[in-house]
């Protein structure tokens, strides 16, 4: 509930009309799990109809990273896990935040990746200013995000399709 109030602040400081679809959401997760599901579907669609950045590498889309995704995500994780009052983690220290997200080689490889991302992308735009444009930005970041994703995947397993039997 609490990234429920956060997502309808950050909404509005982002001038987003979508946060009236928050109190719905939460309303259908009461009834069942699967309409709140639904009414976030069509929330996410609204929200990123109306908020849009320009450049990765910016205060707007930092904004709009941290009031618009971020809240968001939380909204999300609170309809599939449920949301309890007094549930809320206290980190004292940087290791019980690694706790918290959980493996730790994948936290330090998480931030790695997050910072040769941004670094290449800076060096594009200082460097390469004619190549910096949405479409390359994006290029670069869902490239970049399909490698770590198929770099880290531990087990993946085979299927074989069309397999022909042979009965005796």
């Amino acid at each position: 509930m609490i990234w429920g109030i956060v997502a309808v602040i950050g909404g509005l400081i982002l001038g987003s009309k979508a946060v009236v679809l928050i109190p719905l959401v939460y309303l259908l997760t009461r009834k069942s799990k699967d309409l709140g599901l639904l009414a976030y579907f069509f929330y996410g669609i609204v929200l990123v109809n109306e908020v849009s950045f320009s450049d990765v590498i910016s205060f707007g889309s930092l904004k709009g990273f941290l009031l618009g995704v971020v809240p968001s995500l939380g909204v999300l994780r609170e309809i599939l896990v449920g949301f309890e009052f007094g549930k809320i983690p206290k980190f004292r220290s940087f290791s019980d935040l690694v706790r918290f997200v959980g493996n730790k080689s994948y936290f330090y490889k998480t931030m790695i990746f997050l910072v040769v991302v941004f670094a290449l992308i800076a060096v594009i735009k200082m460097r390469y200013s004619y190549l910096y444009t949405a479409e390359n930005q994006v290029t670069i970041l869902a490239a970049l995000t399909l490698l770590f994703v198929l770099f880290n995947m531990k087990e993946v397993k085979k299927t074989v399709m069309f397999e022909l039997e042979e009965k005796l």
